[in-house]
């Protein structure tokens, strides 16, 4: 019943990004709330070309999602990339994306590191989870599962669910870090109850496995459960429905009941 999913990788944060500055940022934030798209990219457009790096990077953001555009990989990209020589670890972040995924320009492995570096190096949330995947996977850069659990970590300390994941997977299976399931339980199960399904579905498995902590069905049965309801992806959904029922020959009427009542009462934390 062991996971085998691959970690998990962020590779775009696309939501309208930035402080409340009064004027022309300030009323594109305001249009952008209320779906006034053609308003927000009339308030960004002058600033951007201008240099202000924030009206680039949320210029980039209408083009990357198509909000009040034609949806542009390479427009997106050249404005994530103006605003991410000026500093701005979001566009950073964004711009790396496109360059490991080769959308927008040359996919280019390396470029991509050095982007969520230079956003991980300022502290970024998702870049140090994406910086750290690249080294777990050895993806344009020598594997080194050590490193990867240092990214994760910082990540994971500020409660990133795929960090926090992440970090768990590694765990799990000793790579670059002793081996510790219980260790990995207690990340899975911090993601798990932010809603991360991922972890959720290795929080099931273990407890009906008795990996890490005691086994326990009504709990792996309620996990597993919450998992296959949550999963985005077709192959992670159906994996978890099928763990769950695996363990239905050797659990009572009574314990299903009471896993069942359990997962429809779960809320995120």
């Amino acid at each position: 019943m062991r996971s085998k999913r691959p970690l998990t990788l962020i590779c775009l944060m696309c939501a309208f990004c930035g402080p409340a500055w009064a004027g022309p940022i300030e009323d594109a934030a305001v249009a952008y709330a209320r779906g006034d798209y053609q308003s927000a990219r009339q308030f960004l457009a002058p600033l951007a070309n201008q240099g202000n790096a924030l009206a680039q990077y949320n210029l980039a953001v209408l083009f990357d999602k198509g909000d009040g555009v034609q949806r542009d990989d390479g427009e997106a990209a050249k404005w994530y990339g103006r605003a991410a020589v000026q500093g701005n670890a979001n566009a950073q972040n964004n711009l790396a994306a496109k360059y490991l995924e080769g959308k927008g320009v040359a996919q280019d492995s390396t470029q991509a590191m050095t982007w969520f570096r230079r956003a991980a190096d300022q502290g970024h949330t998702d870049a140090q989870v994406n910086l750290g995947t690249l080294y777990a996977t050895g993806k344009g850069v020598k594997q080194d599962f050590a490193e990867a659990a240092r990214l994760f970590r910082l990540a994971a300390d500020k409660g990133s669910a795929a960090a926090q994941t992440n970090l768990g997977d590694i765990y799990r299976n000793g790579q670059g870090v002793a081996k510790d399931p219980a260790q990995a339980m207690k990340l899975y199960r911090l993601a798990a109850d932010q809603g991360n399904a991922a972890a959720q579905q290795n929080v099931g498995a273990m407890y009906a496995n008795g990996e890490g902590v005691t086994l326990d069905r009504v709990q792996a049965h309620k996990w597993l459960s919450l998992a296959a309801a949550r999963a985005s992806e077709t192959a992670q959904r159906d994996a978890a429905t099928k763990s769950r029922d695996a363990l239905l020959a050797k659990m009572t009427m009574s314990e299903v009941a009471e896993a069942e009542k359990q997962a429809r009462e779960w809320r995120p934390k």
